[in-house]
């Protein structure tokens, strides 16, 4: 299901059927200073902030994302794959800290994710992650409530998918009441569906 970042939001907040509820952004970004040349820029997916807590993949280096790294006027900070690690910065010690620039904007890797950890969406392997809050720094003049952001969770124990989607669908009628355009009307269904996780942790 695809909504408002704002939406997100009032969901991952108020649900009740989730012990963790996480977002990824619809906006590919690519690396980019001025007019350098850049041999393989990075490949960038915006996240928010609780993305690898709900996943519970542990960063190899550093720290992962956190809330607070999602929110307007947080520092600019990356999570770097182990393949752009290797790739880039042959795997050195002192990665942590070095600026890569994502449409001039100059963002501090603070994290290295382990070998074999690729995201959730098969195909799709990203060389950097960074908050969804953050990315109106590298798309300026972009409404992040225009970008389409895209949800998964992580079920309680004791909640089946049919009573997740109920309670999704409460909390989001009762948001588009209060905001109608803020989504595609009173008639829209969620669905939720079994996630295809690639994260496959040595």
């Amino acid at each position: 299901m695809s909504c408002r970042y704002d939406a997100y939001l009032r969901l991952r907040d108020e649900n009740q059927a989730f012990s963790g509820l996480a977002a990824i952004g619809g906006l590919n970004i690519m690396e980019r200073r001025g007019r350098d040349k850049i041999d393989h820029p990075a490949e960038v997916q915006s996240v928010s902030g609780n993305f690898f807590d709900v996943l519970g993949a542990p960063p190899l280096l550093g720290r992962g994302l956190t809330p607070a790294d999602d929110t307007a006027g947080s520092p600019l900070v990356a999570i770097a794959s182990f393949r752009f690690w290797s790739n880039r910065y042959n795997r050195a010690a002192d990665v942590l800290g070095r600026t890569v620039y994502l449409n001039d904007a100059p963002f501090t890797i603070v994290g290295v994710m382990p070998r074999g950890f690729a995201g959730i969406y098969k195909g799709a392997d990203p060389d950097l992650y960074i908050p969804l809050a953050r990315q109106s720094e590298i798309r300026k003049g972009d409404s992040l409530n225009s970008a389409n952001t895209s949800m998964f969770g992580r079920l309680k124990r004791s909640v089946s998918p049919g009573q997740a989607q109920a309670n999704l669908q409460s909390l989001a009628q009762r948001f588009l009441a209060e905001q109608p355009a803020a989504g595609p009307g009173p008639g829209f269904q969620f669905r939720i569906e079994p996630a295809s996780a690639r994260v496959e942790l040595e």
